[in-house]
């Protein structure tokens, strides 16, 4: 990733004349839709995906640039589809999330 002229900006190293691909993975109605509209802005090509083993098959053929990946998806966990990200493209950039409270821990001061 190379710094763009903006400050606090990052910029994925893309295809030439390819917009960068953003697949967000969650089981949810909300986040997908929600992450398109901020994504599609700030210039990612976006494809959202619920999870499971299609998903797997799937990103070998896409080679996203980032993907935005629920922890807890029901058929196949995120860090299974992880591991299966990090054999198949070691630089693809990847953002765990969840929205289990139970994850939440204070800070420390």
């Amino acid at each position: 990733m190379e710094s763009d002229d903006k400050p606090g900006r990052m910029q994925l190293a893309s295809v030439p004349g390819r917009r960068p691909l953003l697949v967000v993975v969650d089981d949810g109605p909300g986040i997908p839709a929600f992450v398109e509209c901020f994504a599609q802005g700030e210039g990612f090509d976006v494809i959202a995906h619920a999870g499971g083993y299609k998903l797997l098959t799937a990103l070998r053929a896409l080679k996203p640039d980032v993907v935005l990946l629920d922890r807890d998806l029901p058929e196949v966990g995120g860090l299974d589809i992880l591991r299966a990200i990090r054999d198949a493209d070691p630089t693809c950039h990847v953002i765990l999330m969840t929205a289990d409270p139970r994850s939440i821990r204070p800070s420390r001061p």
